[in-house]
Order: structure tokens, then C-alpha cells, then sequence
């Protein structure tokens, strides 16, 4: 290595005149090689005068997030990505990644603010992410890789938290609650009072089905795998239903134990759970396509996650001490898995 050469990397930012984001990052090393990386911001298209696949309401709500940036070797375009938005909403829609088997003239590149007052996007560009849709709060429910499966997202009644998320469903398809928020959640409908007090099986509550009181789910004709733990088998009813049980495990030091039914469906049906007789607890109820894959998720409120249910039925709990700091995790049998220990600086 030659100790006498000096070598220099410059970095300089320029700033738009439209707002206080750099739009361009441009880098020069010792050999001159030039690196530049161009950001568009909203404000950058100008009068926009349609929605403009949602540039214009980010633009006139202020939003300033990028929509396009690529990157420039000295005067050839070599990547890029671009995003559009939802038209009412400040939040994702497609998200197109720039494809070339050689590097492009800029000349020849169509950068979406090129012509003044207008969005155009080079035809190159090819979409990878489709946010599908939202619910009113603005939180993901459906998003879908370009020739992939979908990755369904169900939240808590009140919009905060994600509680499930299925890999390869249908929105319309899949349901689960652990009854957390004593509200219909998840897509299931059940009336009645949940419960609350340590032995759920997850999260800080759970569910008493009798002969008149349920839960339920209309689904549309398919194959579905339906997962519960319960203290006893539970019955399953609905028009032109039928069940075929997969798996049923031994009860757990609370009783709780895990069912797995395959439900076909020759039509639209409401599937309705409900006990034969007498009483039975239920919890971490779950329905979703065969062939799909679903985790779900309880919360510590305003401390952090409680439990995660795998695709497989097995729990994961987590522990926090009296400052909500994670404290212990412990697998569905209470085997502790990773424990946390806090100490301030030269504390022994």
C-alpha cells in the first residue's frame, strides 16, 4: 500500500428550493468517480391539479416523504425506487423498483418530476410492493410482493396493536381473537362478558362459550383450518359445514388445550362455535385458509408484546419487571428461555 498517496471522499449535500430536504447526496472519491443520489420530494412536481396517484394530497397536507430516488454514476442512472401513495390517505400504495440489465443514460431516463406540473414515471420501473389496503386509521391489512402470496395484518379493536398476521390469506378468509378488547375483534362476533384473571391461556383474558352464547365468523366456501385452546371440546355448527379433526394436544398446567380442525365449506357460511352443554373457556381462537400461516400476538398495554402464538400453536410469553422492562421469556410450558438483567453504569 502506498502510505504517501492520499485518498479523499467528499460528500455534499444540495437542498431544494421548495423545502429543506436535500435532493441531492452527490460523492467523489480521489479517482473522480461521481456517486449521486437524487431524491423528489412532493413539493418538487409543482401545481398539481388531479390526485396524481396521491402526490397532491401529500403535497397539500404537507407530508414530506420522498416518492422518487435513484442513483446516479457519473452520468448513468444504475438503480432507483419509487412509491406512490393512496389518494385520501398519507400512506402507501405501490412501490416500483427500477429494472435494467445495463446502467441508463440520464438523458434517456424519465425522472417522475421531468415535465413542470406533472408526475411521468420511466417505463423501466416495475412494481415490487402493492399496500393493498388499509383500515380507517391508516394502519396495513393487505400487502403483496409482486408474484407472491399475500400478507394479511388483523389490529385490535382500537387500532393500536397488530394482532395477527397470515401469510398466503384472504382478508375475508381469517380471523382470531384472544379477547382482549371485550369487543368483537379480529373479524370473529361474539356477545357476553369476556374474563379476566391469570389462567388465560394468553393475554389477560378470556371467553366462556354455553349453548347461547358464542362466537362466530361468516366465511365464503373453502377449506379452513380453525385453531383454539379450550378446557373441553367445543362445538362447531354451521349450514353445509363439516369438520375433520387434525390435532389435539395434552392440557397444560392450567388445563388449557390446543385443538387443530380442518372445516370444509360448500358455500357461504356462518361458522358458529358455541358448548353442547354446559360451560367451556375458550381462547386464541383462529381461522384461516388451508395452505395460509398465522401468528398472533398479545400486549402488555402500553409495555409491550405479552405472548406470540407461532404458526404452530406454541406460545412464547414475555415478563416485565415493575419498570416495564422486558424481564423473562418463557416457552409454552413455562421453560425460561432468555432472561434480562439491568445495571447502571460501575453498579456491582
Amino acid at each position: 500500500m502506498d502510505t504517501t498517496q492520499v485518498y479523499t471522499n467528499q460528500v455534499q449535500y444540495n437542498y431544494g428550493t421548495k423545502h429543506e430536504q436535500p435532493i441531492e447526496i452527490v460523492k467523489t472519491n480521489s479517482e473522480g468517480k461521481t456517486e449521486t443520489q437524487k431524491i423528489v420530494y412532493p413539493p418538487d412536481y409543482g401545481t398539481l391539479s388531479s390526485t396524481t396517484n396521491g402526490i397532491k394530497n401529500l403535497k397539500d397536507n404537507n407530508v414530506l416523504v420522498p416518492i422518487e430516488q435513484y442513483l446516479t454514476v457519473n452520468t448513468n442512472v444504475i438503480s432507483g425506487t419509487l412509491t406512490t401513495f393512496k389518494p385520501s390517505l398519507p400512506v402507501p400504495d405501490v412501490v416500483y423498483s427500477l429494472e435494467t440489465t445495463s446502467p441508463i443514460a440520464l438523458t434517456n431516463f424519465t425522472h417522475s418530476n421531468k415535465t413542470a406540473n406533472a408526475f411521468s414515471m420511466d417505463t423501466r420501473y416495475v412494481p415490487r410492493l402493492n399496500y393493498q389496503q388499509y383500515d380507517t386509521k391508516g394502519n396495513l391489512e393487505v400487502v403483496s410482493k409482486s408474484d407472491d402470496s399475500k400478507i394479511i395484518y388483523l389490529w385490535s379493536d382500537n387500532k393500536i396493536y397488530p394482532i395477527a398476521e397470515v401469510v398466503n390469506g384472504e382478508y375475508g378468509k381469517v380471523a382470531y381473537t384472544s379477547f382482549e378488547s371485550g369487543l368483537n375483534e379480529g373479524n370473529w362476533t361474539f356477545a357476553g362478558s369476556t374474563s379476566g384473571t391469570s389462567i388465560a391461556k394468553t393475554g389477560l383474558y378470556f371467553y366462556t362459550l354455553t349453548p347461547t352464547i358464542s362466537i362466530s365468523k361468516s366465511l365464503p366456501a373453502g377449506k379452513y383450518i380453525l385453531e383454539y385452546f379450550a378446557k373441553a371440546p367445543v362445538s362447531i355448527t354451521g349450514s353445509g359445514l363439516s369438520v375433520a379433526p387434525v390435532s389435539t394436544s395434552l392440557a397444560d398446567s392450567n388445563g388449557w388445550i390446543f385443538y387443530k380442525n380442518e372445516v370444509t365449506l360448500t358455500g357461504p357460511v356462518t361458522m358458529i362455535l358455541n358448548a353442547s352443554s354446559g360451560s367451556v373457556l375458550i381462547d386464541e381462537v383462529r381461522v384461516y385458509p388451508l395452505g395460509a400461516a398465522m401468528k398472533t400476538y398479545t400486549y402488555k398495554p402500553l409495555v409491550g408484546v405479552a405472548s406470540v402464538t407461532d404458526i404452530n400453536g406454541a406460545t412464547t410469553f414475555y415478563e416485565y419487571d415493575v419498570f416495564n422492562r422486558l424481564k423473562l421469556v418463557r416457552d409454552d410450558r413455562g421453560k425460561i428461555l432468555k432472561t434480562y438483567q439491568y445495571q447502571y453504569k460501575n453498579q456491582k
